[in-house]
């Protein structure tokens, strides 16, 4: 429905964006309809839910029209209408965040119009604004590249006039030379994606374009030119950083690259852009849970995982011009990280900092969602399913640490009704997602094929059993929750040999 897609977009907008939206959309440049703004100032009391039934369209026909006969094509109209602003209005507020691309498309229009002097001033100023410190990265390149393109124009124009070809040649070669620069960067951003999805997804992708493309040259010696020529001197140290996290996971066996790499990022973290840190910081965590997830490693990168963590939230080092908000995954990542770690404190600490940082609209259930993982570390197992009940998530990654956190409540609450449905369910949330790939899958179901067997146990005692499924939960590689599974059996030992003891003492 019209109405709900338009619920779901005002529902992304924080507070500032309602004021804005509301100045936008009363703006006769931008919109002319009196009802548009009615609709707006009607449904917007309902934010950021809107599940009231107040907002019925008869409800919102005959707030704007009276006693008017109620036309449902009218009101769908208008909803359009208001959606259809709503999407010029993030153009507008994407642009009035973006300096160089309004530059860019003002140079366009001033030679359009044949205003040179205006022309040239505003490319000078925007080469000036290009020189700040901190604004390095690919979109650097990028915008070098298209300033250097606009001066080519304009000097093919005045071809025979002013300019002169040895000015227009020193054009060309600065277009080149940002654009290569834009393609080594952005080269190995995707190069790195493809083996972070091969590692993930287990995908094979050694036919892929890319590594075709790749086969045909040497990469790591194109990085090393571009890093070590003369007329890039000034930007070696973009080069230095990309090639080292190139080395990082090309080598993933091979620590001693990752700790120089993220040694270079500290060393020439003020220089880079907000983006750029964003995207480095992220390469920092993705190696930490790889090596994690290989178990081949000689340091606790547990602990490093958890530094990097730190680092970047107390840098808010997640922020960029596209994403004001902290990201539910990445929230979600570090709550649990911090609790597998025992780090109940700065656990309770994360989460009161931070759920103000998360969009407005998942508060509540996140919220619900850390009091839960939290609970269930404290063993306070009925609080536990106090808050699991008043989750309602469309988060992937956080509906199956629900399903996953039931059915441990359950078990331990002796609740096996519940259990036996939680399981099912579980099981058959996996068999319908085909996305998932299938270590992750396997991990899963591994997990509900071994708490059967626990639930077994639990009914019929037996230490040589207990034995038996520790050592398949042990030897089991792709298995969720692991430590969980240990510790419940551990506790079926003990509580068996205690009942033991107390027969032989009773005999």
């Amino acid at each position: 429905m019209t109405s709900r897609k338009l619920y779901n977009f005002i529902s992304g907008f924080n507070i500032c964006d309602l004021k804005k939206f509301k100045d936008f959309i009363e703006s006769p440049f931008f919109n002319k309809s009196t009802k548009v703004i009615k609709l707006y100032n009607y449904i917007i009391d309902y934010y950021p839910e809107f599940d009231s039934i107040e907002l019925s369209e008869k409800n919102i026909h005959k707030s704007l029209f009276n006693n008017t006969l109620y036309n449902s094509a009218t009101i769908r109209h208008l909803f359009t209408d208001l959606l259809k602003l709503g999407e010029k209005f993030l153009v507008q507020v994407s642009l009035t965040g973006k300096k160089f691309e309004t530059d860019d498309f003002l140079v366009e229009e001033f030679s359009l119009r044949g205003l040179d002097e205006m022309l040239k001033s505003r490319m000078k100023l925007m080469n000036e604004n290009l020189k700040v410190p901190g604004s390095a990265g690919g979109d650097y390149f990028l915008n070098k590249f298209k300033l250097a393109t606009d001066l080519f124009n304009f000097e093919s124009s005045k071809m025979g006039n002013k300019e002169s070809p040895e000015s227009i040649v020193n054009s060309i070669t600065n277009r080149n030379k940002f654009l290569i620069s834009f393609f080594i960067v952005e080269m190995v951003k995707g190069i790195d994606a493809l083996n972070l999805l091969s590692h993930k997804y287990e995908l094979k992708t050694q036919r892929n374009f890319t590594t075709n493309f790749l086969n045909v040259f040497d990469f790591s010696k194109l990085i090393l030119f571009m890093k070590n020529h003369s007329e890039l001197k000034e930007f070696s140290f973009i080069f230095e950083t990309y090639y080292k996290l190139f080395q990082t996971f090309t080598n993933i066996d091979s620590e001693e690259f990752y700790f120089d790499y993220k040694d270079t990022l500290n060393k020439y973290s003020d220089k880079f852009s907000k983006n750029e840190l964003v995207y480095f910081n992220k390469k920092l965590i993705d190696y930490c849970i790889l090596k994690e997830k290989t178990g081949k490693h000689r340091i606790n990168f547990g602990e490093e995982l958890f530094n990097v963590y730190s680092n970047i939230i107390y840098n808010q080092y997640y922020t960029n011009n596209i994403n004001k908000h902290l990201s539910v995954n990445l929230y979600r990542n570090v709550l649990i990280l911090a609790l597998r770690l025992k780090k109940y404190n700065w656990a309770k600490s994360f989460v009161e900092k931070n759920l103000e940082k998360l969009h407005p609209s998942l508060k509540k259930n996140i919220y619900n969602y850390s009091l839960a993982m939290i609970c269930f570390e404290k063993e306070e197992y009925e609080n536990v399913l106090s808050y699991l009940l008043k989750i309602k998530l469309d988060n992937f990654d956080m509906k199956i640490d629900v399903k996953n956190m039931l059915v441990k409540v359950y078990f331990k609450l002796d609740y096996l009704e519940e259990l036996t449905y939680a399981i099912y369910s579980y099981s058959e949330f996996l068999r319908y997602h085909s996305d998932i790939s299938g270590g992750r899958k396997r991990s899963h179901n591994n997990f509900l094929k071994f708490t059967k067997d626990l639930l077994k146990l639990k009914t019929s005692p037996d230490e040589t059993k207990c034995e038996y499924l520790k050592t398949r939960v042990v030897n089991t590689p792709e298995l969720v929750s692991k430590r969980w599974l240990i510790e419940c059996i551990e506790g079926m030992k003990i509580r068996d040999n205690y009942s033991i003891c107390r027969d032989i003492k009773k005999a």
